[in-house]
C-alpha cells in the first residue's frame, strides 16, 4: 500500500517575497496510524520495532496513537519517515522473492 502524499508544499508568492515551502503540511496522526495499521497486518511490524528504528520508546508511540500524547512536528516527520521505509523495506523484500 503506497499511501499518497506530497511530501512539500511550494507557493509562489506574488508580492515580491521568496516563495515559502512547507514540509508534510497536511501529515496527521490519523495518516500515521492507518500506515501502520498496514504494515502491522500486511507485515507484522510493532510499535516496538518501529519505535527502535526511529529512537522513541514504544510507550511513547502507543501513547501518540491512541491520542494520549500531541507529538510535535518534528516526532511526526520521524514517524512518517520511519513508516514509509519499513513500507519500503517490506516491499522490495517482497518483490524480490516474486
Amino acid at each position: 500500500m503506497q499511501l499518497e502524499e506530497k511530501i512539500r508544499t511550494v507557493e509562489e508568492r506574488p508580492d515580491g517575497y521568496p516563495q515559502m515551502m512547507w514540509v508534510l503540511k497536511g501529515l496527521t496522526i490519523g495518516s500515521l496510524i492507518d500506515k501502520f495499521e498496514y504494515l502491522n497486518e500486511n507485515y507484522g511490524l510493532t510499535q516496538t520495532r518501529l519505535g527502535y528504528s526511529i529512537d522513541l520508546g514504544p510507550s511513547t508511540i502507543s501513547r501518540i496513537f491512541s491520542y494520549r500524547h500531541t507529538p510535535n512536528k518534528a516526532t511526526l516527520h520521524s514517524l512518517w519517515l520511519g513508516l514509509t521505509q519499513w513500507e519500503e523495506l517490506f516491499e522490495s523484500e517482497l518483490e524480490e522473492d516474486e
